[in-house]
């Protein structure tokens, strides 16, 4: 379900376009004023911005608007309207950065035709960015386990061949950081490493994020394009719908592809690593792809072990999340001690490497900004985090008891902690699907003891 910001002073104009986008499945705002426009655009970022350039009993008017927006964020598509448009007006708008310009009166199509290329154009390029800032991740096996050690000899055995590979695992045990060592230590692969999850990509989408678009003569390119002579990491690859599954069936068939909008077959030249955390024979058994899809991607299969088989390598983890989270995202650069490493290894780490990771980020974000974590540490951050039973829960009669500041604190506590065991603990995941900015989220866990 898209979000669609309308900004407009006209309260028929207003309606009108709230029950257009309505009833298309959009969910709509109305904003009369600048102020208002973007109080809500810094709540939550839309997937479109429709507005209006002459706006009464506003600070700002829509141009000066869209100079705001395009400064901030080259990602909204801003479609601006006007009754009063003409030609310089609409030219200053585009090179302002506006997707369209629409004069008014419109009419229905022509308003959903344009909302619906300017969402479409939107979902590609944040698919794009996304695997963009996925190939700057440094992927390095770290473990010094015979298991490892094994692994990451399979792994350079198979990292200059054009073999598909699927790497299977329980959640969080590090498929796509195989996969990413893969790319990583290839003499032949020297192209990008692009990393897909399934479960974000629909049957309607999978052409235009897959193979990419041409319109009006410009080339938007698609994962296929980005990674030629590189990697394309299917992640969770079982949960492509079918209808993808048939599509991508077909290019690993014929070898090639068309870009939407475009005629001319494009050779296929990107090697495909796919993921699960089923193994190969339950993905054939209960026919989660189908079977010729299936068998063209599972050429060799690679397990990648539970950390609960490796639990040695459990010291280096640490170590290697400690300094990183240092390096990349600036925090406390703090050590552990003996006491807090044996209680790590007495965790049933049903998460896996990512639990741990989590459990560190949330320590160093949290805890102390100096010294060594405590074993203390580890304990309460690891309870908190949802690995343990929570005895957390709210009795509804004991809430209706109590005055509106305490069952607002009662219940953000359970929500945000109920959030954060969902997803792992993964801050940044958590903070994006309940709508609020990560260090916002940070400071809110803090604050509540969460």
């Amino acid at each position: 379900m898209s979000y669609i910001l309308v900004v407009d002073d006209e309260p028929d104009i207003c309606t009108l376009l709230k029950g257009i986008f309505e009833d298309d499945g959009s969910t709509v705002r109305i904003a009369v004023n600048s102020t208002e426009a973007l109080k809500f655009i810094s709540n939550e970022e839309p997937d479109l911005i429709i507005l209006d350039i002459w706006l009464r009993n506003s600070d700002l008017d829509g141009i000066e608007i869209l100079k705001l927006i395009t400064k901030e964020s080259n990602s909204i598509p801003v479609i601006i309207i006007s009754g009063h448009g003409n030609i310089e007006v609409a030219v200053e708008a585009v090179k302002l950065g506006a997707y369209d310009f629409i004069e008014k009166p419109f009419n229905t199509e022509q308003i959903l035709l344009v909302k619906n290329k300017a969402i479409e154009l939107k979902k590609l390029k944040s698919t794009i960015l996304d695997l963009k800032n996925e190939n700057k991740k440094e992927y390095a096996m770290v473990g010094s386990s015979q298991l490892i050690k094994n692994l990451k000899k399979e792994l350079k055995q198979l990292s200059d061949r054009n073999s598909r590979i699927l790497i299977t695992g329980d959640l969080g045990v590090g498929k796509e950081t195989a996969a990413g060592y893969i790319h990583s230590i290839s003499n032949v692969h020297k192209g990008e490493f692009l990393v897909v999850l399934c479960s974000s990509v629909s049957d309607i989408d999978f052409d235009e994020i897959f193979c990419g678009r041409e319109e009006s003569g410009k080339k938007y390119p698609g994962i296929f394009d980005k990674a030629k002579n590189g990697i394309v990491y299917l992640k969770e690859i079982t949960e492509l719908p079918k209808i993808s599954q048939n599509k991508l069936l077909n290019i690993l068939a014929l070898n090639s592809y068309k870009r939407c909008g475009g005629d001319v077959e494009i050779p296929f030249e990107s090697r495909i690593i796919s993921g699960s955390s089923f193994s190969a024979n339950a993905i054939l058994e209960k026919g989660m792809l189908r079977a010729d899809l299936f068998h063209r991607l599972n050429v060799i299969e690679l397990n990648i072990p539970a950390l609960t088989m490796r639990k040695e390598d459990i010291v280096d983890l640490v170590y290697h999340f400690l300094d990183t989270f240092h390096k990349n995202e600036k925090l406390p650069n703090r050590t552990i001690s003996d006491s807090a490493i044996i209680e790590l290894r007495h965790i049933k780490w049903i998460g896996n490497v990512r639990q741990l990771r989590n459990l560190i980020e949330r320590i160093l974000i949290l805890g102390a900004k100096n010294g060594e974590i405590t074993k203390e540490e580890i304990i309460k951050n690891d309870k908190d985090l949802g690995t343990q039973e929570s005895n957390l829960d709210i009795d509804l009669e004991n809430l209706l008891s109590m005055n509106l500041k305490d069952a607002r604190g009662l219940f953000e506590r359970y929500y945000l902690a109920k959030q954060v065991q969902s997803f792992d603990g993964n801050i940044t995941k958590t903070a994006k699907f309940i709508g609020m900015e990560r260090s916002a989220l940070h400071r809110k866990l803090k604050d509540l003891k969460t």
